[in-house]
């Protein structure tokens, strides 16, 4: 399959290097284009459902933006609460192959995040991001990189699910049954 073109629906630039990233891991060296879009759920989404559902719908969002796409990308992070009664933060990838209308999800690692933080999110009507980047004097919307001194990135996260979304299509031939 080649591609050429890969959309995200989103502008964030962290998303974009992300996308950019893992397209190059897979050996696609496309840049991807990024459009503003909203994403249908919650500004700070919770639960795996309302995750998941912001994330097809930014996809979607950006499927007939321009007539020669090959991926659409839709990414959306939120919070959800495990059985260990700890909140955590998970993205989730939605990937949509254009021309078969194939599509595939997977999720980020799913990150600890502390009660307070969350708790300041809800109250402020915000999401979680918006409060650590107020914690870290503005810079990019990274939790993960704040609470880890600088040792977890994001964006490293985000990658590696957009790889895990991208191998269902780019090698799909190893998912048929044999």
């Amino acid at each position: 399959m080649v591609i050429k073109k890969v959309v995200l629906g989103s502008e964030s630039d962290l998303k974009l290097r992300a996308v950019a990233t893992a397209l190059k891991s897979l050996g696609v060296h496309v840049e991807p284009v990024g459009y503003k879009t909203g994403s249908g759920v919650p500004v700070q989404p919770q639960g795996m459902e309302e995750i998941t559902r912001g994330a097809r719908y930014r996809m979607k969002a950006v499927q007939f933006m321009y007539s020669d796409t090959d991926l659409c990308v839709g990414i959306e992070s939120g919070i959800v609460m495990h059985m260990s009664q700890h909140w955590h933060n998970v993205a989730c990838v939605a990937v949509l192959e254009c021309k078969n209308a194939k599509t595939a999800l997977a999720y980020s690692a799913h990150f600890p995040i502390p009660a307070w933080a969350v708790n300041r999110a809800l109250e402020e009507k915000t999401d979680l991001g918006r409060v650590f980047q107020n914690l870290s004097s503005g810079s990019e919307k990274d939790p993960m990189r704040w609470l880890s001194n600088g040792t977890i990135l994001r964006e490293h996260l985000i990658s590696q699910a957009v790889q895990c979304a991208l191998v269902e299509i780019l090698c799909h031939e190893n998912y048929q049954k044999r």
